[in-house]
């Protein structure tokens, strides 16, 4: 299955990142702060210039790599999502797209954007973001910082990053 065939894009992180949120600010312009884990799959349809997207995200217990695992076939995006705060959510991230590549070796075309989220709490960050892209730049993906809570960036994670891209190839 070539990635042109793929039809889902999957939102994989550690807990507490944010997944949800983005998602339910994307569809529902909405944020709330009481948030319940997620523990499996849950599908979201969110379209993008005519383009309907199917969205799976993935709960960020790492107990959860067998569920990813079986989805890694159907995806041809996947956003990796880490908070800025949050040194062990970006170790976790960095597993993530180290878990995909060996899970699709075969597959080139597969888009991965790491996702840094919560800017909003600038004073907290404890990610430098010009690292970060250095590392992006260094092993061939794609970084954005989003934040649920202003609502910074999020389309731009599927018009300019997953979406175009994944489409194009």
């Amino acid at each position: 299955m070539n990635s042109s065939d793929k039809p889902y894009i999957l939102l994989i992180g550690g807990q507490k990142v944010g997944k949800t949120s983005i998602m339910e600010r994307l569809i529902n312009n909405k944020f709330n702060t009481k948030v319940e884990p997620t523990f499996g799959p849950d599908l979201y349809r969110y379209s993008v210039n005519d383009n309907k997207l199917n969205v799976i995200e993935i709960g960020g217990q790492l107990k959860c790599c067998h569920i990813v695992q079986s989805y890694c076939d159907l995806a041809h995006t996947f956003l990796v999502v880490y908070d800025i705060t949050n040194y062990k959510s970006f170790l976790i991230a960095i597993y993530w797209i180290h878990y995909i590549r060996k899970q699709l070796l075969s597959d080139n075309k597969v888009v991965i954007v790491l996702v840094g989220n919560k800017v909003d709490s600038q004073s907290d960050r404890v990610i430098n973001a010009n690292l970060v892209q250095q590392y992006a730049n260094d092993n061939n993906f794609q970084y954005i910082e989003t934040s649920a809570l202003s609502d910074f960036n999020l389309t731009q994670i599927f018009e300019e990053k997953a979406l175009t891209r994944s489409l194009t190839h």
